[in-house]
């Protein structure tokens, strides 16, 4: 997404432009709601066998079973991509300085590469993204 700076005139002269800012709007899934109806729906023994469970682990029932949802890597991988936007953003500044050309060096061309390389995932991931499952929980 691009939130264009109001602030800026439209004409703003391109080798003083201000560094671009970026920010992660996706959050992970919220997987509180499927854990309170599991919990809601399970048999007293299984609900004694979790609870259990939980304690030994010095934990509340809930965050023990959030333990059993899908990890979600995508926010990393989308901050490391931010990351390497940044990374590169300095990198062609440096190389640049007021001019419209450069001689990229190693280090700009394996950020580069790094970029396309995480977005290339981060589309992939996103693409083939499936609704969350339910829990799974361990029987007695």
């Amino acid at each position: 997404m691009f939130v264009a700076d109001r602030s800026y005139a439209p004409g703003f002269n391109f080798h003083n432009r201000p560094h671009n800012r970026r920010y992660r709007v996706y959050q992970p899934p919220d997987f509180s709601p499927i854990v309170d109806r599991a919990i809601s729906q399970m048999k007293p023994s299984q609900l004694r066998y979790e609870t259990r469970r939980a304690d030994k682990a010095g934990m509340s029932l809930q965050n023990w079973l959030m333990k059993k949802a899908p990890a979600d890597s995508l926010a990393s991988l989308i901050d490391s991509f931010i990351s390497t936007c940044d990374k590169l953003d300095q990198k062609t500044d440096a190389l640049s300085g007021n001019r419209n050309h450069f001689s990229p060096d190693s280090e700009y061309l394996t950020l580069t590469q790094t970029k396309i390389e995480q977005l290339k995932e981060i589309d992939f991931r996103t693409r083939n993204r499936r609704k969350p499952p339910l829990l799974e929980m361990t029987q007695p």
